[in-house]
């Protein structure tokens, strides 16, 4: 019969589908787990380089403010500011290279459309970029007054400390320090947020009208006969393919560009000298 004729062929393509469903699934879970061992020898690599850099140094130099600082930077920011710069990299890399494989694809959209969508895009990236750049700056003028609270914080949770603590009665002092401390850094972030958002939503608002104007013209275009409904199918989804890959890969080196200045911290304290 023609379906006896038909199942051999039928039971490879099955067989097929069924190997690359386990092949995916497998390498999916592989890459999750060399993934985590990656990011943890990162971690440990760059720990240890620093215990090394700090074992040749005088233990005057810990007395230095300016050293402190970033070395107190370091320690906390350093590991999940690496992370974050190997994801976006990655991150980054991934969608410039589903760009640049479908700029085939993306040719057979009309230029001015292609232009317009990047040219729209472009504010957003540099307003990202500046909010981005204002955050760490915040961060840095609250340095000082940040590492003098986690120490208020450390002598109030530190079994040996907070004996001295209780003795003198000062929790309440260190608290309110606490939290002034805290304050002020969360009301100048809120504050740079809140100077960001009407910046966002205009942002926001040019992409918005820029895709919507790419629709209307291809929707009225299909109306006119100038473009058949298989064309109108492909330009909508290239359109939104692409403005969906160019957002992300700005927004990535967006991110680049936050964490990227630790790495310039941790040349300047391995390039310190006894």
């Amino acid at each position: 019969t023609p379906f006896a004729d038909a199942w051999p062929s039928l039971l490879l393509w099955i067989s097929l589908e069924a190997l690359l469903f386990v092949m995916g699934g497998v390498l999916g879970e592989t890459e999750t787990l060399k993934d985590h061992v990656f990011r943890q020898e990162l971690s440990d690599a760059f720990d240890l380089q620093r215990l090394a850099k700090t074992s040749t140094l005088d233990a005057a130099i810990f007395d230095d403010p300016d050293f402190y600082s970033r070395l107190d930077k370091l320690n906390r920011e350093f590991d999940w500011r690496s992370e974050k710069l190997y994801d976006n990299i990655f991150g980054a890399s991934a969608s410039l290279l589903t760009l640049l494989v479908s700029t085939a694809l993306f040719l057979q959209l009309p230029l001015w459309v292609v232009a317009l969508l990047v040219a729209t895009l472009l504010p957003t990236f540099r307003m990202h970029s500046q909010y981005r750049r204002n955050r760490n700056r915040i961060d840095d003028q609250h340095r000082d007054a940040m590492r003098l609270a986690y120490y208020h914080s450390w002598l109030m949770t530190n079994r040996f400390q907070i004996k001295d603590v209780k003795l003198f009665q000062i929790e309440d002092y260190f608290i309110n320090q606490i939290d002034k401390t805290w304050t002020a850094r969360r009301q100048d972030h809120a504050a740079n947020a809140h100077h960001f958002i009407p910046r966002n939503a205009l942002t926001t608002a040019l992409a918005t009208a820029a895709r919507t104007a790419v629709v209307i013209w291809t929707a009225s275009a299909t109306l006119l006969g100038q473009l058949t409904i298989g064309q109108f199918t492909l330009y909508t989804g290239l359109m939104n393919q692409l403005a969906s890959g160019l957002r992300g890969l700005l927004l990535a080196l967006a991110n680049i560009g936050e964490n990227t200045p630790i790495l310039s911290s941790y040349r300047d304290f391995m390039a310190a000298v006894p």
